[in-house]
C-alpha cells in the first residue's frame, strides 16, 4: 500500500510538470558539483555533478605526476667516479630512481721535476691533481742534448821545392803542408760540420779539400786538407832576399826562427737549420794548433837579424786565465843579431795604438833590449776568450835610411776558463764606424777618380786637387797623409784585438813603403816593400769584409816617382780606407 501511494505521488508530480516543460522547450542541465576525489602524483581523481533534472555526470582528473624539487646526492662525482643522486617529490615525498653526474676529470698542476734528465737517461716530470693529491701522472723529460765535437790533427807531408823567395822572383812562392783532420761527434745529437782555419790567429782560410758534413753521434770523419802558406803569413818582416824552407820539426832555436802557426776548429750546426739556410751553431770543437818553422839559412842581401818577441811577464793570478779587470803585464824583447848597429828605434804595441810605447836612440850588434807594457782585460776579451796582441819595431841603419818594420809574434792571453775557445778571425764594428748621416756611397772605382763626393773628404780632396794642379806635391802629400791618419785611427778604434794587430802592421808596412820611395832606395827594395804592403792590405780588407783594393797599381808606380808617387799612394790609400770605413755595403 505504501509503495502504491509513493508511486501515485511521483506520477502526479510529473504530470504537473509536463505542461511547463512542453511549453519551455528542450532542457539545459545546470550542473552542480556534489562530490570530488582529488588526484595524486600517481593516481587520477574525479568530480561528480548533478542537474536539477536528476541527470548525473562524472569528470575524471589526471594524475599530477611527481614534482621532483629536491636533488639528494648519495655520492659526489670526483676525478674518476660518477656522482650518484635521486630526487625527492615535493608533494608525496617519493624518491626517484638514481641518476649520475659525469666524472670531473683531473685538474693537473704545472708539474714538478722528480728526476733530472742526463745526457744518457730521460728525466721525469710528475703532475699532481689539484682535486685529489693522491692522483699523479708522469711524463718523460727528453735526455739533455749535448752537441760536442772533438778534433785531432796529424801533420803529414811537406811539399818539396817550395820556398819564400821575394827578391829574386819578385813574388812569393807557396809552401804546402798536408794535414789530416779527425773529427768525432762526441755528443748525442747529429751535427752538420764545417771547418774553419786561422793562420797566426787572425786570417781565416779554407783547405783545398772538402770538409766532412753530416755526423751522427759517435761517428768520426777523416778529412785531409792541403794548407798553402804564402807571403801574407810570412812573419818577422825579413828584408830583401831571405830563403826559407818550412819544416815540421822544432828547430834548435825556435824563438829566433821564423814560424807560422795554423789553428783549426770545427763548427757543429743543427742539420735542420742548415737545410733552411739559418745555420744555427750548436757547438765548436777544441782548437788544434800546429806550428811550421823555417830555420834561418842566412840572408843574401840586407841583414835581417833584428827580431822582436812578445811574452807575458807572469801567469794569471788564478794560475789559469786572466779575469775581467785584471792587468796583464807583457815584455817585448828585441835582439840584434844583424851584424851591424841600428838606430832610432820605436816600439809599438797593438793595444796602444799608433804612438810608440818606447824608443831607443841606438841598438848595438849583439845587444838585447827589453820593454814592458801592461793592459787591462776588457769585456770584449772575456767574450772572445783571449786577449790577442802583438808588437812591432821601426828603426834605421843610420843616415836616416829606414829598415822594414819588424813584427813580433802574436800573444794569445787566455781570458776565460773555457778550454775549447776557438780563435776567431778579427773584425771591425761597422756600425761603430758609420756615424751620423755622412756615409760615402761611392764604389771603389768611383773613389779612385775622386774623393770629393764623400762628405768626410770633400774639403781635403778640393785642397789636394788644387795643390796637385799647382804641382805642390809636398802639400798634396801632407793633406792626404792627414786624411789617411784619421782613417787609420777610426779603423783601429773600431777593431777587436786581432783587427788592431792587423791595422798596426799594415799601417807600419805602408809607411815603410813610402819611406823607401822617399829615401830613394833601390827599385828592388821599393818593390819588396810594396809587395808586403799590398799583402798586408789584402789581409786588412779581408777582415773588414770588403773587396781587395790595391795599395797602388803597378802602372801608377811606374809612371810616377819621388814625392808625386808618395802623394798618389797616399790618395789611393785614402780611397781604400774610405771604402773600409765610410761606405755602406
Amino acid at each position: 500500500m505504501k509503495r502504491f501511494i509513493a508511486f501515485a505521488l511521483t506520477l502526479m508530480m510529473l504530470m504537473s510538470l509536463l505542461p511547463s516543460a512542453l511549453a519551455d522547450g528542450p532542457h539545459t542541465h545546470v550542473w552542480k558539483e556534489v562530490g570530488r576525489v582529488d588526484p595524486t602524483c600517481t593516481s587520477g581523481g574525479y568530480v561528480t555533478y548533478f542537474c536539477s533534472c536528476g541527470a548525473r555526470k562524472v569528470e575524471n582528473l589526471p594524475a599530477l605526476g611527481h614534482d621532483w624539487a629536491t636533488k639528494v646526492y648519495t655520492g659526489y662525482a670526483d676525478c674518476i667516479h660518477y656522482g650518484v643522486f635521486y630526487w625527492v617529490c615535493a608533494r608525496c615525498g617519493a624518491h626517484s630512481v638514481t641518476g649520475n653526474d659525469a666524472p670531473l676529470g683531473h685538474d693537473w698542476d704545472e708539474g714538478k721535476v722528480t728526476k733530472q734528465p742526463t745526457e744518457t737517461e730521460e728525466g721525469e716530470l710528475t703532475y699532481t691533481c689539484k682535486r685529489d693529491p693522491s692522483h699523479t701522472k708522469t711524463e718523460p723529460i727528453p735526455i739533455v742534448e749535448h752537441p760536442a765535437l772533438e778534433l785531432s790533427i796529424d801533420v803529414n807531408d811537406m811539399f818539396e821545392d817550395h820556398r819564400y823567395d821575394a827578391y829574386m822572383e819578385g813574388s812569393f812562392d807557396e809552401t804546402k803542408v798536408n794535414v789530416t783532420h779527425n773529427v768525432t761527434n762526441t755528443g748525442n745529437v747529429p751535427l752538420q760540420t764545417a771547418g774553419k782555419y786561422w793562420y797566426n790567429g787572425d786570417t781565416e782560410f779554407a783547405p783545398t779539400s772538402n770538409n766532412p758534413s753530416y755526423l751522427g753521434p759517435e761517428e768520426t770523419a777523416v778529412n785531409e786538407a792541403d794548407y798553402k802558406i804564402d807571403s801574407v803569413f810570412h812573419p818577422n818582416g825579413e828584408d830583401m832576399q831571405d830563403y826559407h824552407t818550412y819544416v815540421k820539426e822544432t828547430p834548435d832555436d825556435p824563438v829566433n826562427s821564423g814560424c807560422v802557426t795554423i789553428s783549426v776548429c770545427y763548427y757543429g750546426y743543427d742539420p735542420a737549420s742548415v737545410s733552411s739556410g739559418e745555420m744555427e751553431l750548436l757547438c765548436k770543437s777544441n782548437v788544434c794548433t800546429f806550428t811550421l818553422y823555417f830555420p834561418r839559412e842566412g840572408a843574401v842581401g840586407e841583414p835581417t837579424g833584428l827580431k822582436a818577441m812578445k811574452t807575458e811577464a807572469h801567469a794569471p793570478a788564478n794560475g789559469e786565465y786572466y779575469e775581467l779587470g785584471e792587468t796583464i803585464d807583457y815584455i817585448i824583447t828585441l835582439t840584434n843579431d844583424s851584424g851591424s848597429d841600428v838606430f832610432d828605434l820605436a816600439v809599438y804595441d797593438s793595444l796602444a795604438g799608433f804612438e810608440p810605447i818606447a824608443t831607443a836612440e841606438s841598438f848595438a850588434q849583439g845587444e838585447t833590449l827589453k820593454f814592458e807594457y801592461s793592459a787591462v782585460v776588457t769585456d770584449e776579451e772575456i767574450t772572445k776568450f783571449q786577449a790577442v796582441n802583438s808588437a812591432l819595431v821601426t828603426f834605421d841603419y843610420g843616415n836616416d835610411v829606414s829598415a822594414t818594420p819588424r813584427f813580433s809574434n802574436r800573444v794569445y792571453s787566455k781570458t776565460n776558463e773555457a778550454d775549447d775557445a776557438a780563435a776567431e778571425a778579427g773584425h771591425f764594428d761597422k756600425a761603430g764606424l758609420l756615424s751620423g748621416e755622412a756615409f760615402c756611397m761611392l764604389t771603389a772605382d768611383e773613389a779612385v777618380a775622386s774623393l770629393a763626393a764623400c762628405p768626410e773628404h770633400s774639403e781635403a780632396a778640393g785642397e789636394a786637387a788644387e795643390a796637385e794642379t799647382n804641382e805642390q806635391w809636398f802639400e798634396a802629400a801632407r793633406i792626404w797623409n792627414a786624411e789617411a791618419e784619421k782613417l787609420y785611427a777610426e779603423l783601429w778604434e773600431a777593431g777587436d784585438d786581432r783587427a788592431k794587430c792587423a791595422v798596426l802592421e799594415e799601417r807600419a808596412m805602408f809607411y815603410a813603403y813610402l819611406e823607401a820611395i822617399y829615401d830613394e832606395m833601390s827599385a828592388d827594395a821599393v818593390s819588396f816593400r810594396w809587395l808586403r804592403a799590398e799583402a798586408l792590405h789584402k789581409r786588412l780588407t779581408g777582415l773588414a769584409g770588403t773587396g781587395d783594393t790595391d795599395v797602388l797599381s803597378a802602372d801608377t808606380a811606374g809612371e810616377l816617382s819621388g814625392i808625386e808617387l808618395i802623394a798618389e799612394a797616399l790618395r789611393l790609400k785614402c780611397v781604400s780606407l774610405c771604402e773600409l770605413v765610410h761606405t755602406v755595403k
